[in-house]
């Protein structure tokens, strides 16, 4: 450990008795809109020297408990590394109005400094007053007796001149644990109801903002606390090598070189000097202006670097050993000896496939295509012809069921080729053979020094990018399949480097219709069911994966609603479920194929490419749990050869989901385009906190805390090459 960051360690205590002030929320994306000084503000530095004495304005500690999670939450190993946190927005608490007469009534927001009087009035949520009497105030009153109650409070302040206003906040737990009376530093926006002045939409702040452009480390549905981020910022601030070390994060991530970085960070302009002072203006800029360029500047790199990185790592030279003479007579043949029509997406592939197997650069290409589009076709025809042409052929599936139904489709589509379906921990019989197997492939091909000619990876996103590496050599041909549709204009930025290919054509017309309906409902889905199994036809029942803690629901839903309806169709009711081994799994998938039991139940385990035909009807429990992509991917396993079926997504009661949720169910029941879905799903919910490695095209970013958003990875062209 270097010196510098002993020298942060040793800044590291117990936390101290007096409970930690919270930071605002954010403000979005922007901070505060700069403004003209207005009349009557005064400095906040000398507010400051009022808020917080100077036994209170020392470095903040953070215990080391509290310290640890925040590191693995962040995905860093040392607190210098924090600089890489990219603030969700600013305060601008350089100054602040002390005097109520001074501003008008208006929608924005502004800074007050004003004084707590000790009074305070407490309602009910049918806005009655509440009484804490025999307590003076409501400071002394004790927690379970009166604060249960609580709704909205409003607190009495008086500012500069006398004039008393009123705060106006609801809940306000908080308040117990803060000075009855004394100077407060608050955002929030004038009203006048009646002949008293309001304070509202209030957000409380840091006493130690006062006099700075405060940055804000809030993170939605995280488990960091902002406040102690911005400790750890702090901390990180004193040392002399943080900056240098987040630089070298940086460099790994980005593949960029320093000057690279900077002139990303710069633009059009040159407003930071260097790297160094790059992170120093955003975590403690000296105005509005700077603090958003600086943010601004995070988020270029950001994108630029994802873009660099992973067009150096896609990057395949050109090899002698390249080079597969696939036979384009037999392509044809291949094509011909199909029982359906290819779609004109589908033979586009396969050709523009065979012709790159043909290339001394190796292929490195990614599939993406719709539900029902027949991915498997158009990466395994280009790899039968490989292999007929004396090509080692290996394919990874990421799951036993996705090996096994692999192997067993291109068996029967391809009789004129050799198949081995690789078992876990089982040696490789035929060197020779197309190989179908799990990741546990890779570990046996290393210690029989096999190495393909052409490697396919089926549903990528499911496999860590490590297992996809450890195959491939300096002339392996490798084709990535993805599940999920990827919106055209994103892969350029997220797979750049990369062939992209896209199939939207699905072989065969299927008339889905999709119903999103409460539980209270249930009695028309019932019919549904009841009709399906008499027509001799399948259906599903699906639950929801189940997280952590509820993990025994998970099997215990299944299980459960495998009994009742044993007691309607006695012997005819399959289920899956991860804990089943897999020769159970693989015994009740022959019984629900051959429709021995025609109704299933199961997890998610049916998500991706389980692919029965004849399945007609799938009910969704709880489909509020589940994503649009995921809704839409069990969607896809209805009807794969043709025809009607219904998808039924149910959830107990529409009205009490929130508006986002519903509105994602409402998008899942409007559409059956998977890359209008996807599109709309990553304008919804953004890319996370894309911190560390991602399945997706190798990317990285070492900014951590931050959101980008779907136009701004979207607005670079695609370029094949």
């Amino acid at each position: 450990m270097s010196s510098a960051a002993q020298r942060l360690r040793s800044l590291i205590a117990p936390p101290r008795q007096r409970p930690p002030l919270a930071p605002g929320p954010p403000l979005g994306k922007r901070s505060l809109s700069p403004s003209p000084r207005p009349p009557l503000l005064e400095p906040s530095q000398e507010i400051s020297r009022r808020l917080l004495p100077p036994t209170k304005r020392a470095t903040s500690f953070i215990d080391g408990k509290t310290l640890a999670r925040h590191l693995k939450a962040l995905r860093i190993d040392d607190i210098e590394l924090a600089l890489l946190c990219v603030p969700s927005g600013y305060f601008d608490c350089r100054y602040a109005l002390t005097r109520i007469g001074a501003a008008q009534e208006e929608d924005c927001r502004r800074l007050w400094a004003l004084e707590k009087t000790g009074n305070v009035e407490a309602m009910d949520k049918q806005a009655k007053p509440l009484s804490c009497h025999p307590h003076a105030n409501w400071y002394e009153a004790p927690w379970k007796r009166y604060w249960e109650h609580v709704r909205q409070l409003r607190i009495e302040l008086r500012d500069a001149d006398g004039r008393l206003a009123y705060l106006s906040q609801f809940g306000g737990w908080a308040l117990r644990e803060q000075p009855s009376t004394g100077p407060i530093l608050i955002l929030a926006a004038l009203r006048q109801f009646g002949s008293r002045p309001f304070l509202t939409s209030s957000a409380p702040v840091p006493a130690d903002a006062a006099g700075r452009v405060f940055p804000l480390y809030t993170q939605p549905d995280s488990q960091t606390q902002g406040d102690v981020i911005r400790k750890m910022v702090e901390l990180a601030l004193l040392s002399e090598s943080s900056a240098r070390r987040c630089i070298e994060a940086l460099t790994r991530s980005t593949l960029m070189s320093e000057a690279q970085m900077l002139a990303e960070l710069n633009g059009q302009d040159a407003t930071f000097s260097s790297v160094e002072h790059f992170f120093r203006v955003m975590h403690a800029p000296d105005s509005p202006e700077m603090a958003d360029r600086a943010r601004t500047a995070a988020r270029r790199l950001a994108i630029q670097g994802i873009i660099h990185s992973a067009r150096v790592i896609n990057a395949r030279p050109p090899c002698a050993q390249a080079p597969i003479s696939v036979d384009r007579t037999i392509v044809n043949s291949l094509i011909d000896a199909q029982p359906e029509t290819l779609t004109t997406d589908q033979t586009d592939v396969i050709w523009a496939l065979v012709t790159s197997l043909r290339s001394p650069s190796p292929t490195n290409a990614l599939l993406s295509g719709d539900v029902g589009t027949g991915k498997t076709l158009a990466f395994g025809i280009p790899a039968v012809a490989a292999h007929l042409a004396g090509a080692k052929v290996a394919m990874i599936a990421p799951t036993e069921i996705l090996a096994n139904q692999l192997h067993a489709s291109l068996v029967q589509r391809f009789p004129q080729a050799r198949i081995e379906r690789v078992q876990t921990g089982r040696k490789i019989q035929d060197l020779r053979a197309i190989l179908v197997g799990t990741s546990g492939l890779t570990t046996q091909a290393q210690k029989q020094s096999f190495e393909p000619d052409l490697l396919i990876v089926d549903e990528q996103h499911k496999l860590d990018t490590g297992t996809r590496s450890i195959l491939r050599g300096p002339g392996t041909h490798t084709i990535e399949a993805s599940a999920t549709p990827i919106p055209r204009s994103l892969a350029s930025s997220l797979f750049a480097g990369m062939q992209v290919f896209n199939l939207y054509q699905a072989p065969v017309a299927r008339d889905i219709e999709t119903h999103l309906v409460e539980e209270s409902q249930r009695a028309q889905t019932v019919r549904w069911l009841r009709e399906v199994i008499a027509a001799g036809h399948r259906a599903a029942i699906i639950y929801p994966r189940v997280e952590s803690q509820e993990k025994a629901n998970e099997t215990s839903g299944v299980k459960q609603s495998l009994q009742a309806l044993q007691e309607h169709f006695p012997g005819r009711v399959a289920h899956l479920h991860g804990k089943l081994k897999s020769v159970d799994i693989d015994a009740e998938l022959s019984h629900f194929r051959s429709g021995a039991k025609p109704l299933l139940v199961s997890t998610t385990i049916v998500e991706t490419g389980i692919d029965v035909p004849d399945v007609r009807l799938m009910i969704i429990k709880e489909a509020d749990r589940f994503g649009a992509s995921a809704l839409h991917q069990l969607r896809g396993r209805l009807a794969r050869n043709g025809g009607h079926a219904r998808f039924v997504m149910m959830c107990k009661d529409l009205d009490a989901l929130a508006p986002e949720t519903l509105e994602r169910l409402r998008a899942v029941e409007g559409t059956s385009d998977g890359y209008a879905l996807a599109e709309a799903d990553m304008r919804a919910r953004g890319f996370g906190d894309l911190s560390g490695s991602s399945q997706a095209g190798n990317i990285s970013c070492a900014f951590r805390m931050l959101r980008l958003d779907f136009d701004e990875l979207a607005q670079h062209p695609i370029q094949n090459n």
